[in-house]
């Protein structure tokens, strides 16, 4: 009698979170679905517009800015792939 009892109370309580809950989920992902379409349609009828990115550099003191070009294996050097893994051994640890 007394298992029937709480089963009839608990049992709806329990169903009543789990219902609250899953309606919860359900909402937030019609809503993250509403936005998202929204988003591509504002982005698909909007014009194209141009984008341009202006980047000032400044400094308190003067730079001498150069850009330097080197072809490593011309010049008889070291490519940047020899110079980063030179002393890279990869025996080094069996022995």
């Amino acid at each position: 009698m007394a298992l029937k009892l709480k089963m009839s109370i608990v049992l709806p309580i329990l169903l009543t979170i789990i219902k609250l809950i899953s309606l919860k989920g359900l909402i937030a992902g019609l809503m993250a679905l509403k936005f998202s379409i929204f988003t591509f349609l504002k982005d698909l009828f909007n014009k194209k517009q141009e984008r341009v990115t202006t980047a000032y550099i400044t400094s308190a003191q003067p730079v001498n800015a150069e850009i330097v070009h080197q072809d490593w294996h011309r010049n008889g050097q070291a490519s940047p792939q020899e110079l980063a893994y030179g002393a890279y051994n990869p025996y080094a640890t069996l022995q």
